[in-house]
């Protein structure tokens, strides 16, 4: 009998040690896509995200006024420019209803 376990033994043996040499050769082929995907376990890699604003440094003058916009508009509309011009002048200093300033316009 210890002619047949000794048999056996090999046998198991050669099994252990063909399955540690395949578990090894794919620990090494993991650890190899790890370390080209970047998720290397040794170093000490810090991933940052940034949000990005579009947002202007400085104002832009030629936006910010409003009667160079309204004469422009009032030539590109084909419209009546002075009154565009009285238009934007009174409604630009207005303080109170924008409902009455509105019925003001239009009633005369």
């Amino acid at each position: 009998m210890s002619f047949v376990v000794s048999i056996v033994e090999a046998v198991v043996d050669v099994i252990v040690s063909i399955v540690e040499a395949v578990v090894q050769v794919v620990e090494m082929v993991v650890q190899l896509v790890m370390v080209l995907l970047g998720f290397d376990g040794g170093s000490t890699q810090i991933i940052e995200y940034y949000e990005v604003h579009n947002i202007p440094l400085f104002d832009d003058v030629d936006k910010k006024n409003p009667l160079l916009n309204s004469v422009l508009q009032s030539v590109i509309e084909n419209q009546d420019i002075s009154g565009n011009l009285i238009y934007h002048l009174a409604f630009r200093s207005l303080k109170g209803n924008v409902k009455e300033f509105m019925d003001f316009i239009d009633n005369g």
